[in-house]
């Protein structure tokens, strides 16, 4: 099924969100928890209210039975519409990146949180003497870890930002081609 795009507008839940999507005016409420259930396995973050943010860009999914809403833009199949897609899905593929690096992030911080807690220290040391060398061991492996998401973020936002701005140019030039004799 063909696949859209769309902006998160006013909508606070993944319900409404489905509703101002897709036609839903015949729907059964079977049908409308599968065009949220579609829409969150599309876009799994929505599972956080915070996630709902005006001019968030979506993956809308082809929902067989169901029509996307003229909020949805279709993929299109001239240049300039296959173009504007790619964007879309550059920036798309930018916020998911960056999300999952701040998660991974967040995560490692709190690990290394929990491994320098003196209270933990004490309990592991008495219930395994040797642990001091291991609990350093993983705080040392989990440092790097951070260090290597930083770069390895830096990079991906770079990669990203780089493929948007060569977008941006391609679809600048095809703007200003002219037509052909042929059209």
């Amino acid at each position: 099924m063909p696949i859209g795009i769309a902006r998160v507008g006013r909508e606070k839940s993944i319900a409404t969100l489905a509703r101002n999507l897709y036609r839903l005016d015949d729907a059964t409420p079977a049908d409308l928890r599968r065009v949220e259930r579609e829409l969150l396995k599309a876009n799994p973050d929505l599972k956080r209210k915070e996630s709902f943010v005006p001019g968030r860009i979506l993956i809308v999914p082809g929902i067989r039975g169901i029509r996307p809403s003229d909020r949805v833009e279709a993929q299109s199949t001239d240049l300039a519409g296959l173009l504007g897609d790619a964007a879309a899905r550059l920036a798309l593929g930018a916020q998911l990146a960056a999300k999952g690096v701040s998660t991974a992030e967040v995560e490692i911080k709190d690990g290394l949180a929990q491994l320098n807690d003196a209270s933990f220290r004490k309990v592991a040391k008495a219930a395994l003497p040797e642990s001091p060398k291991l609990i350093q061991a993983t705080v040392n492996g989990l440092e790097k870890e951070n260090e290597a998401l930083t770069s390895r973020a830096r990079d991906l936002t770079r990669a990203f930002a780089e493929a948007q701005e060569k977008v941006t140019e391609l679809s600048r030039v095809i703007r200003n081609v002219k037509p052909g004799p042929d059209g």
